[in-house]
């Protein structure tokens, strides 16, 4: 055997180990899973069944900080979790605490950060980062290299293009003032942001608003409009065809229905 598998581990039936992976204490992988070769799983994380992790991801990590960091740990952190029928790519990092649905995807070389939660279908790309405390909604696609800042929030079927920046702190690291307002964008339902965008801290994009290539957003985008520029100003509506209730109306229908369950 030439790889770790720490006695209190449970490891369901038909999962597949490789080469040199680490399996730590008390860790619960699913039935029918493939684990790659060089793969760490830290103490505690949990493992749906049919996931696919790639070579020498790293799953389960505890954050660490510099020593001026501003950032506070919490003493204890719950377990990474991992839902069923999940891909995580070769040497992508998930931290502890986060939390990821069904049906999720991560691309090779991604970070995710403590805390996040993915729901279901997710489509995290390559070499994105999500920092800590982030959540994203359903079927929401996060291109490649895409950063999204700490306590951001994208909510369902979102999109995400390459190299999009959010940012959480309009202080830039000066002054103890910044620590009551940093706050990462809210990204609303159906929202579109493309390539190389930049979303200042705490703004909201509107559901199904579109935000143009290269745009640098500096304030609130309303609902269902495209903005563009530098700074991003309105250019027109969101076109009728692109919106969720016309171009895919039963996942439309499906919100709806989800809503009028839960009006909060």
């Amino acid at each position: 055997m030439d790889h770790y598998l720490h006695p209190s581990a449970q490891i369901g039936e038909g999962t597949r180990i490789g080469h040199f992976a680490v399996v730590m204490e008390e860790v619960v992988v699913g039935e029918n899973c493939q684990i790659g070769n060089g793969v760490i799983i830290h103490p505690r994380t949990r493992i749906g069944s049919r996931v696919r992790i790639d070579d020498h991801a790293v799953l389960g990590k505890y954050p660490r900080t510099a020593a001026i960091s501003i950032l506070t740990l919490r003493p204890q952190y719950p377990p990474l979790e991992i839902g069923d029928d999940v891909f995580v790519g070769a040497q992508a990092v998930i931290y502890v605490g986060a939390r990821l649905a069904d049906k999720v995807f991560v691309a090779d070389l991604a970070s995710i950060r403590e805390e996040v939660i993915l729901e279901e279908g997710v489509i995290v790309g390559r070499g994105v980062t999500i920092e800590n405390r982030c959540r994203v909604g359903e079927y929401t696609k996060i291109e490649t290299e895409a950063y999204i800042t700490a306590s951001t929030v994208i909510e369902e079927r979102c999109f995400i293009a390459p190299m999009v920046c959010m940012a959480n702190d309009n202080y830039l690291g000066r002054t103890e003032e910044r620590f009551k307002h940093m706050k990462g964008p809210h990204i609303k339902r159906g929202a579109r942001i493309g390539a190389n965008a930049v979303i200042l801290p705490g703004l909201s994009i509107g559901e199904e608003a579109v935000v143009g290539a290269g745009s640098v957003v500096t304030r609130e985008v309303p609902a269902y409009e495209t903005w563009v520029g530098v700074p991003a100003r309105y250019l027109r509506p969101t076109k009728p065809e692109q919106l969720l209730q016309n171009c895919l109306p039963e996942v439309w229908q499906r919100l709806q229905e989800k809503d009028r369950k839960d009006p909060s």
